[in-house]
């Protein structure tokens, strides 16, 4: 019987690599992230599908601003989240890193494309990474996971790694 005056229990951190399964399974569980960048102060968020290689993730972006910003400025930030079905439904993942862009000179290309495009590869014509195209690698410097539901599992509502 509880009286009420018992200490409550304080919430841990998830252990590293049970965290690093946690995350790899939720970003392969989504396949939308938003990417930020800046340059000159000007910040630009972009919503862009992706595909994952544990927490690794391969983007393909196209001209503009953003790779721009990127070449300014390699700082970028990428969020993925569940939809919110009310606050006990919290669920998302910021991760900041320095951008690798791949352009189809780089050695990397053929197979940073084929990670990319898994989902699709099955599609004919799919199978051969475009020319002149670019992908962004995402490899995380940090990664900072907040979550209402870890708290029932006697972690903390936000978990942070660093690399």
């Amino acid at each position: 019987m509880t009286t009420g005056s018992e200490p409550k229990k304080s919430l841990e951190a998830m252990p590293r690599e049970q965290f690093e399964q946690y995350v790899s399974e939720f970003i392969e569980s989504n396949n939308v992230c938003v990417l930020g960048t800046a340059q000159d102060n000007i910040p630009r968020a972009t919503p862009l599908e992706y595909e994952a290689e544990g927490t690794t993730l391969y983007i393909m972006v196209d001209r503009g601003r953003k790779i721009d910003n990127m070449k300014a400025n390699p700082n970028i930030s990428v969020v993925i989240n569940n939809p919110l079905h009310g606050w006990l439904t919290v669920k998302g993942l910021q991760i900041t890193s320095r951008a690798i862009l791949i352009t189809d000179s780089d050695s990397e290309y053929v197979s940073a494309w084929k990670i990319f495009n898994r989902a699709n590869s099955s599609k004919e014509g799919w199978d051969i990474p475009p020319k002149g195209g670019t992908l962004l690698k995402v490899v995380p410097q940090k990664m900072e996971l907040t979550e209402t539901a870890l708290k029932d599992k006697g972690y903390k509502m936000k978990q942070v790694w660093e690399a």
